[in-house]
């Protein structure tokens, strides 16, 4: 058994009782941001903390993974919104990723993106989503597939699945009524309504918006 503080982790054995022989014993000077930032694969516990994401075998042997995006960790998450950040492994992917609050993101208190690391190729990337991510569970779909089923704004969704992100409210399209005029640069372009998406205008040889690329 593991026991984690946020930047210390502990292992408890016992040989019959734990009331009468528990020993605890320090381990690691790596721990978990909250209980529901680490998962296991294969035998390897993957966690993350204020420092980092790390692996730590089942002897103990604790190796860094996240070096190549420590400014993330540094400068760019929220840590004032620790509480609802979680980690999990996509075991039929073999990609870890690690729901954060960032900094950058318009919602910066809910987790709206995610760092992702290929356990394979051994690569970072982060993801943003349309909407909120607040949990996840490993369930059996209809098809008998085992899959990670996260908790978002929309209801239940899957990650990696299809070509297009389609939440409830998801901006698709733009209709452009009027182009104005005499525009040295394109003008700020704003939705009324509508989620998961960032407008860019642009400019024809006039001054007038030409286009507006979601």
């Amino acid at each position: 058994l593991l026991l984690m503080q946020k930047r210390h982790c502990y292992s408890l054995t016992f040989a019959r009782q734990p009331l009468l022989d528990a020993q605890v014993a320090p381990i690691a000077y790596r721990g978990c941001i909250n209980q529901r930032t680490w998962d296991i694969h294969d035998g390897v516990l993957f966690a993350m903390d204020t420092s980092g994401i790390y692996a730590m075998s089942g002897s103990g042997q604790v190796k860094s993974l996240s070096d190549a995006v420590e400014d993330q960790f540094r400068d760019k998450i929220n840590w004032s919104a620790s509480r609802w950040c979680f980690l999990t492994v996509d075991h039929s992917h073999k990609v870890l990723r690690a729901f954060v609050s960032h900094k950058d993101d318009a919602d910066n208190v809910y987790p709206t993106r995610a760092l992702c690391y290929s356990l394979d190729s051994q690569g970072w990337w982060y993801e943003i989503y349309p909407q909120r991510i607040t949990g996840v569970a490993q369930a059996a779909l209809t098809d008998g597939e085992y899959r990670s089923v996260y908790a978002a704004d929309s209801g239940a969704v899957l990650l990696d699945e299809g070509s297009a992100d389609l939440a409830r409210g998801t901006v698709l399209s733009v209709v452009l009524t009027s182009q104005g005029s005499g525009y040295k640069k394109p003008p700020l372009v704003q939705a009324l309504g509508g989620r998961g998406a960032r407008f860019q205008a642009t400019l024809d040889g006039s001054g007038r918006v030409k286009a507006i690329w979601i």
